[in-house]
């Protein structure tokens, strides 16, 4: 529930405009902590930067809630459980500053059930 906005997007957004195939990157590990979880989505697509330029060329009428909608979600996530879930979008690019594809990074806490 929590990524599934970031991998559409990096689908619809990232891949699908791309000439050539893409890779989509989904990667667990713990965090710099033992309650975290770290989830990156990485993409290989045409970065967000060109994939704005796309939208914007096709006049497209409809308006992309993915984004908000998890942002939403996680504010009333942490605010009920009083936790710190935070997604860091990192854009990244060549040497020539030409968009190479897109990394979300998003960190989950979470409480281990002591028995």
């Amino acid at each position: 529930m929590l990524i599934q906005p970031f991998v559409e997007n990096a689908i619809i957004h990232g891949i699908m405009n791309k000439e050539t195939n893409g890779h989509i990157k989904i990667d667990f590990s713990n965090g710099s902590s033992n309650d975290v979880i770290m989830c990156c989505i990485e993409d290989d697509g045409i970065g967000r930067k060109k994939a704005d330029e796309i939208k914007k060329d096709l006049r497209s009428k409809h308006k992309s809630l993915g984004l908000q909608v998890t942002k939403e979600r996680l504010d009333l996530l942490n605010k009920q459980f009083k936790s710190d879930i935070y997604v860091n979008i990192i854009d990244l690019v060549n040497d020539e500053g030409i968009g190479i594809g897109t990394k979300v990074e998003l960190s989950i806490p979470y409480e281990v059930e002591k028995y």
